[in-house]
C-alpha cells in the first residue's frame, strides 16, 4: 500500500463540472486531516494516480462499468494505481466517497458534522468495489434540503441535487423528468389551456374539480393523439431520464360522467386509470423503440388516494386481474403512495393497515416495477418526534423485495429545526444504498457521533419516548397516523414534558465537551428540546406563573429564530402553522390573562362577591 500523499488525481481531458466538485471534495477532506491537496493532471502521471471517470488511462485498461444505474460506482485498483469510474456522472462522485470513507476513515453525518481520522499516515488500500444502491432513485423530501443540493450530494440522494443556478452537485440530477405528480391537468393538458368552454362540452374535464376524464384518453381518438403526442415531446426533451410521471390531481374529483362509470363498474377506478396509462405506454414505447435504441424508461402511473386500490380480484382463493387489460406494461411503474398507513405497525398488518395491505398484496399481481412515496413526520406536528424507529428498515427492506426501483420519503417539507432531522436523513440515506444495514445501528453511530457525550442522555429520552408511544397505543389506540394532531395535551400529559425537560436540560448541563465543541453540541440538543417547549405553550401555558409564561415565549421564540424554524407544521403557506402566528398567539394569551388578572384585583371589581367568579 502507498501513501495517499504520493499520489496525483488524473482527469479527462473534456469532463463535466461534477468531476471537479469531486476533487474538491477529496482535498476538502484531505484537508480536515492536515493535508495538503492533491494534484490534478489530465495526462498519466510517473506517480501513481487517481483516475476518475473516462481517463486516457482508463481507455487504455480492460475496465468497463458494471450497470449501476443509480450514481452506483466501481473502484478498482490496478497495482498502485486507482481508477473510479462509472455509467454516470455522480457515479464517480460516490465513488470517491466510497474512496474517501476507505482511506481518510470519512464519514458524513450532517453538514455539521463531518468525521475523518486523525493518524500519522493514510495508506491507499486494495480495491475491488463494485456498488449498486438498492434502490435507482432517492430522494429525502424534506425543506432541509430543498435549497441545498450540497447537502443531498453528500447524503448521495439523487433526485434534489440542484442549486438555484440549476447545476446538479451530483452530476446528472434525478431520474424523472419534469413531469411531476399532477402532470396530466398541469403540464400535459393544463387546465388554463385546454379547460375552456369546447373541451368542456366534449367531456374532457371532471364535472367538479380538475381531473381529466381518463376515458375520453382512452376511447376518444382526439384526446389521446393530444395527450400521447405531448408525452412524447416530454420524452424528447429529457432523453436520459427513466421516469416519467402519470399524475392525476391531488383532489377525489375524478370523472363520474357515463362512461366512466360504466367503466369503474367493470375494471375499478384504478383499472380505468391504467388501462389508460397502458395505451399511452405502447406509444412511447414504440417511440422508444425507433428513436432511442429501446432504451430501459418507465411511465409512472400514481397510485394514490382513489386510485390505490389495485383493479383485481380473488377467485378460487387466488388473485387475480380483473381484466387482462389492466395488467401493466412492462415500460410501466407503478408509485403507490400508503397515506393511509399507521406506522407504528407493519404495512402488510391486516387489522391496523388494510388499505396498504390490500394494495401492496393487489398491485403486485397486475404490475412488476414501483416507486415508492413514503412518509416519515406527523404533518399536524412537526415538532412531535415520530415514532417510526422501528419500523421504516423494515420497510425499507420490504419495498426492496416488494420491486421498488425508486424511494421518495416526505419529511417535513415547510421547515428546517425539526424533531432529529439530522438523523433521520442520514439514517433513512444510508438504508436508500444498503437495506441490510441495521438501522439501529445506524442511529447508534449518529447519537454517538452528533451529540457525544450526551448521547447516553439521548438514547435514554429516544427510550421513554417509545415506552410513552406503546403506553399511548394501548391506552389510547395511538397508531402512528401522519395526520393527526399529536401535540394536544391529551397525548403528553404535563409530568411526562416535565420529565423530558430535566432530562435534556441535564444532558446539556453535563456535557463533558468543551469549547466551540461544547456549544455546537449545546444547540443541538436545544432545538431537541423545541417539542416539550412548543407543547408546554400550546396545553399547559396556565399552569405557571405570567413571569414564567413570559419566559417560556421568550426562550421558545428566540431557538426557532436561531433555529430558522419558520412552521410547526404543515400547511403555513395557506396560513396554518405559521410559527409567527402561533407565538402572537401565545403572546396575546398571556396579555389577556395578565389584564384578567389585574381586573380581578381592581378596587371597584363588583363581581367580587359572587360565588362561581371566587370558584
Amino acid at each position: 500500500m502507498r501513501n495517499l500523499t504520493d499520489y496525483k488525481i488524473l482527469l479527462p481531458v473534456n469532463h463535466p463540472p461534477v468531476t471537479d466538485f469531486a476533487v474538491a471534495e477529496l482535498n476538502m477532506l484531505m484537508g480536515k486531516c492536515g493535508l495538503a491537496p492533491l494534484e490534478t493532471v489530465t495526462s498519466k502521471p510517473s506517480c501513481p494516480f487517481i483516475s476518475l471517470g473516462e481517463t486516457d488511462a482508463f481507455a487504455l485498461s480492460s475496465l468497463t462499468p458494471d450497470e449501476n444505474w443509480g450514481g452506483g460506482y466501481n473502484v478498482t485498483s490496478v497495482g498502485d494505481d486507482v481508477f473510479i469510474y462509472s455509467v454516470e456522472p455522480s457515479g464517480v462522485l460516490n465513488g470517491v466517497y466510497e474512496f474517501c470513507e476507505r482511506t481518510l476513515g470519512y464519514r458524513f453525518y450532517a453538514m455539521d458534522e463531518i468525521k475523518v481520522d486523525k493518524k500519522a499516515e493514510y495508506l491507499v488500500p486494495d480495491f475491488a468495489v463494485s456498488v449498486k444502491p438498492d434502490f435507482m432513485g432517492r430522494r429525502l423530501d424534506t425543506f432541509a434540503l430543498y435549497r441545498d443540493s450540497l447537502y443531498s450530494a453528500r447524503l448521495r440522494q439523487n433526485e434534489s441535487c440542484v442549486n438555484e443556478e440549476k447545476e446538479y452537485h451530483n452530476g446528472e440530477g434525478t431520474l424523472w423528468a419534469e413531469l411531476h405528480d399532477q402532470s396530466l391537468a398541469f403540464q400535459l393538458i393544463p387546465r388554463e389551456e385546454y379547460k375552456t368552454e369546447e373541451y368542456v362540452k366534449k367531456g374532457w374535464w371532471s364535472e367538479k374539480g380538475d381531473q381529466l376524464c381518463w376515458t375520453k384518453a382512452i376511447y376518444d381518438e382526439e384526446m389521446f393523439e393530444l395527450l400521447s403526442s405531448r408525452l412524447i415531446e416530454a420524452v424528447k426533451k429529457e432523453p436520459t431520464k427513466k421516469f416519467y410521471m402519470l399524475g392525476q390531481t391531488d383532489n377525489y374529483d375524478y370523472c363520474t360522467c357515463e362512461t366512466c362509470r360504466r367503466d369503474y363498474e367493470k375494471y375499478g377506478t384504478s383499472g380505468v386509470f391504467l388501462r389508460m396509462v397502458n395505451r399511452l405506454a405502447d406509444r412511447v414505447k414504440a417511440f422508444v423503440d425507433e428513436n432511442q435504441g429501446g432504451r430501459e424508461h418507465y411511465l409512472c402511473m400514481f397510485a394514490y388516494q382513489q386510485t390505490s386500490d389495485p383493479p383485481v380480484k380473488v377467485v378460487d382463493n387466488k388473485i387475480v386481474p380483473i381484466d387482462e387489460s389492466v395488467v401493466a406494461r412492462d415500460n410501466v411503474m407503478i408509485r403507490f403512495a400508503p397515506v393511509e398507513s399507521n406506522l407504528l405497525y407493519s404495512h402488510l398488518d391486516k387489522v391496523s393497515n388494510p388499505i396498504s395491505t390490500l394494495s401492496f398484496t393487489g398491485w403486485k399481481v397486475v404490475a412488476k416495477k414501483f416507486a415508492i412515496w413514503d412518509y416519515g413526520t406527523d404533518f399536524h406536528a412537526y415538532f412531535v418526534p415520530f415514532p417510526d424507529w422501528d419500523v421504516f428498515g423494515k420497510n425499507m427492506r420490504f419495498w426492496k423485495e416488494y420491486g421498488a426501483v425508486d424511494i421518495l420519503t416526505q419529511l417535513p417539507a415547510h421547515t428546517v429545526g425539526t424533531e432529529f432531522n439530522a438523523m433521520r436523513l442520514f439514517v433513512r440515506a444510508r438504508l436508500t444504498w444498503d437495506t441490510s444495514l441495521d438501522e439501529k445501528a445506524l442511529m447508534d453511530e449518529f447519537i454517538s457521533a452528533y451529540y457525544g457525550s450526551a448521547g447516553e442522555a439521548i438514547h435514554e429520552y429516544i427510550d421513554l419516548l417509545k415506552k410513552h408511544y406503546y403506553t399511548l397505543k394501548e391506552k389510547n389506540g395511538y397508531t402512528g397516523h401522519i395526520f393527526v394532531d399529536y401535540n394536544l395535551g391529551f397525548y403528553w400529559p404535563l409530568p411526562l414534558l416535565k420529565k423530558i425537560e430535566k432530562l435534556l436540560l441535564t444532558a446539556k448541563k453535563n456535557l463533558t465537551e468543551t469549547g466551540e465543541r461544547r456549544a455546537l453540541i449545546e444547540d443541538r440538543i436545544d432545538r431537541e428540546t423545541l417539542f416539550y417547549r412548543h407543547c408546554m405553550l400550546e396545553n399547559y401555558l396556565d399552569r405557571f406563573s405570567t413571569r414564567k409564561m413570559d419566559k417560556m415565549i421568550k426562550e421558545y421564540e428566540a431557538l426557532t429564530k436561531k433555529n430558522n424554524t419558520i412552521a410547526w407544521k404543515n400547511g403555513w403557506r395557506w396560513g396554518a402553522g405559521k410559527m409567527d402566528d402561533f407565538i402572537a398567539n401565545r403572546k396575546t394569551r398571556v396579555s389577556v390573562i395578565k389584564m384578567a388578572l389585574k381586573m380581578a384585583k381592581a378596587d371597584n371589581n363588583s363581581l367580587k362577591d359572587y360565588d362561581y367568579y371566587k370558584a
